[in-house]
């Protein structure tokens, strides 16, 4: 009896000290940001994976994601960044007002897809490359209305622009397929100065 009582303890011990071991390496091997973000990002525990956080070119701070999977559900991902923006901007304070702030979301194949604030967060940027299924100029407008700037490649469906109506303030858009003539009209009848960028790719 004591020897089975004895064993247990030993084995208790044994799970106390790697847990330990755990907590202290998960601390020695993450900054205070990392851990701010992983337990303010409510979504991390789904299929989007917080893979880092960083501050780069003294003036951009980057917070990257990855998933597995290749369907994008574009309304996570801007529930993602509308719920970490103000978050980090309270972590960090007024004096990284002037920073920008870069979300990542990647995947394998070089799946990307880029979501910036830039100028005090009043100008938004989405990049996209190499994306596959899941993911059109419809789901990007339908969830970020507040765009203000487009840098799409062909892997992004763009055959509807009748969405960009919904688009507050649109100043530039590239796609990766040529315009035809009358989409360009159109984008230029709801948004005079908008910069539109022809497609450099056969």
């Amino acid at each position: 009896m004591k020897y089975k009582l004895k064993k247990r303890y030993i084995v208790l011990i044994c799970l106390l000290v790697v847990c330990i071991g755990r907590i202290i390496f998960y601390y020695a091997t993450t900054s205070p940001f990392y851990r701010f973000v992983k337990t303010n990002v409510k979504n991390c525990k789904g299929e989007w994976k917080l893979e880092s956080t960083s501050i780069v070119f003294d003036n951009h701070i980057v917070v990257s994601f990855f998933n597995k999977k290749s369907d994008w559900n574009m309304r996570k991902i801007a529930f993602i960044c509308k719920e970490l923006l103000p978050e980090i901007r309270g972590y960090y304070g007024s004096d990284y007002d002037g920073y920008d702030i870069d979300f990542h979301f990647e995947s394998y194949a070089g799946k990307r897809l880029a979501v910036q604030y830039s100028d005090g967060d009043k100008f938004l940027t989405i990049t996209a490359n190499r994306l596959s299924r899941g993911v059109c100029l419809e789901n990007i407008v339908m969830n970020f209305p507040e765009v203000n700037s487009l840098q799409l490649d062909d892997s992004v469906r763009c055959k509807y622009f009748d969405c960009l109506k919904d688009v507050k303030d649109l100043k530039y858009i590239e796609i990766g397929n040529p315009f035809s003539d009358e989409e360009q009209d159109y984008i230029l009848s709801l948004f005079p100065d908008c910069v539109i960028e022809e497609s450099t790719e056969d």
